[in-house]
């Protein structure tokens, strides 16, 4: 990639810390290259009560002069109550700087759009914030459709990707089926919401017609809770391996025959761009911008309901077809190398950085 000839600011979390947002940008790995600089948006988060706040003014007034060094600043919200009021700051600061503003959503919780069409206030400070941006980056069709129904000119609008690390996997690598055991592999935050139980469930209920094991990595409120159900039940067949990086996460991706997230909502998960540049099939639901890049019958199953059942049914069909898992894994493999690889990304980037820089 050739040397950027503007400088960006781009805010992300705390980046040692798990997390979808974290994993993108430690994947990008852009920090002091390029003309880039990170911003932690996250400083005053760790403190409480009135320290939490004062941080927050520090933060902000950190970031104003900061982005007064800049051509571009990249703002990375999700649609949510943790960031809206913040992340709406920083694109009101970088407008108030003069600067071209990239905001890039990575979440979007419904019951949280709701509330800002139903409030005045909410309306008016998305409109006098991130609605002055010069380009909105969205995770799925869907989203652009909601953005724009909130307002935002489908024109500074574009559908965007995330990365996955290609570090461990080499660009002739061929994922091999070699029939049961069948390892599915749940590589997310163990939440309610991203169907951790749908998937102990599903996986319980195939134990009985093939030999179907199932790792789960990652860690999250509901850790426990999981691991206590899977104890209670007796249920050997499925392990906890913690939340994984490097070395640790390729062997999981290597050793898995099939990627597993029942999400009930989400932006577009790295875990399934990694699943798909691992050339595993992804069963998941139709949530977010995982229809996007994932096709009934092409390169995975989408499950248009949020039952174990269901989820059992996808996973035992595929367990039972490794024909279909090395086409789908092909498949996958094809579109993850196009459209997924950190080089792809980063260049896509740049490219919107570009056309709003002038």
């Amino acid at each position: 990639m050739k040397a950027s000839p503007y400088d960006i600011l781009i805010t992300v979390p705390d980046l040692s810390q798990p997390g979808g947002v974290a994993s993108l940008y430690n994947i990008l790995d852009l920090d002091g290259k390029e003309g880039v600089s990170y911003f932690d948006v996250h400083s005053g988060a760790r403190r409480s009560g009135m320290a939490r706040y004062l941080q927050l003014l520090s933060c902000f007034r950190d970031f104003y002069r900061q982005a007064g060094k800049v051509n571009v600043v990249h703002i990375n919200p999700s649609l949510d109550k943790k960031s809206f009021i913040r992340d709406g700051i920083f694109a009101g600061l970088s407008r108030r700087r003069k600067k071209k503003v990239l905001v890039y959503w990575h979440g979007w919780k419904e019951p949280f759009e709701q509330k800002l069409r139903a409030s005045g206030w909410m309306r008016f400070f998305f409109k006098h914030t991130f609605g002055k941006a010069d380009r909105h980056i969205v995770l799925g069709r869907i989203f652009e459709q909601k953005l724009s129904a909130l307002g935002i000119d489908r024109e500074k609008i574009r559908v965007g990707r995330n990365a996955a690390d290609d570090s461990g996997v080499a660009i002739s690598y061929r994922k091999q089926f070699e029939g049961l055991p069948f390892h599915v592999l749940y590589l997310s935050r163990i939440e309610k919401d991203k169907g951790i139980y749908i998937a102990i469930d599903a996986v319980k209920a195939l134990r009985e017609q093939c030999d179907v094991r199932l790792v789960i990595a990652g860690s999250g409120s509901e850790e426990q809770a999981a691991k206590a159900l899977v104890a209670e039940q007796s249920l050997g067949h499925i392990r906890f391996a913690g939340y994984v990086t490097g070395t640790e996460k390729d062997a999981l991706l290597k050793a898995a025959d099939l990627l597993l997230l029942p999400s009930l909502s989400e932006g577009m998960p790295i875990s399934i761009l990694e699943g798909m540049l691992y050339g595993l099939p992804v069963v998941s639901s139709p949530v977010g911008g995982i229809p996007d890049w994932i096709t009934n019958g092409e390169n995975g199953i989408l499950v248009d309901d949020w039952n174990a059942h269901e989820y059992s049914v996808a996973i035992g069909t595929l367990a039972n077809d490794p024909q279909t898992c090395s086409r789908m894994s092909a498949n996958n493999r094809q579109r993850a190398l196009e459209s997924f690889t950190p080089q792809a990304v980063r260049e896509w980037l740049f490219t919107n950085y570009k056309e709003i820089a002038g």
